[in-house]
């Protein structure tokens, strides 16, 4: 599997970074069972969930959907206290559009 991945991002002209590079089993329950797996001679360790940094998804390895929920939850949550915040300090409370 990892070959082909090697051959990916040579075709894309594309690098891997091992040392911040991770394995998700999709439902397996131990990761005691499966191999190391290696790529270009660096041994890739096994997680558990996975955040992919962009958009803030987080995956886990029982396609948990609650925990990608909440992850959204918490960024939806972040970005309506900043605006609350900017209203607040700006004094935009006697518009009614603003009101959040």
């Amino acid at each position: 599997m990892l070959s082909r991945l090697r051959v990916y991002a040579h075709r894309k002209s594309l690098t891997v970074n091992t040392q911040h590079s991770e394995v998700m089993c999709f439902n397996f329950r131990s990761y005691n069972r499966l191999p190391p797996l290696y790529y270009d001679g660096m041994q890739l360790s096994y997680t558990d969930t996975f955040k992919y940094l962009p958009v803030g998804m987080v995956c886990d390895k029982n396609i948990n959907l609650t925990i990608a929920a909440n992850a959204a939850l918490r960024l939806f949550t972040v970005g309506t206290l900043r605006v609350r915040k900017c209203v607040q300090k700006n004094i935009f409370t006697n518009r009614l559009h603003t009101h959040i």
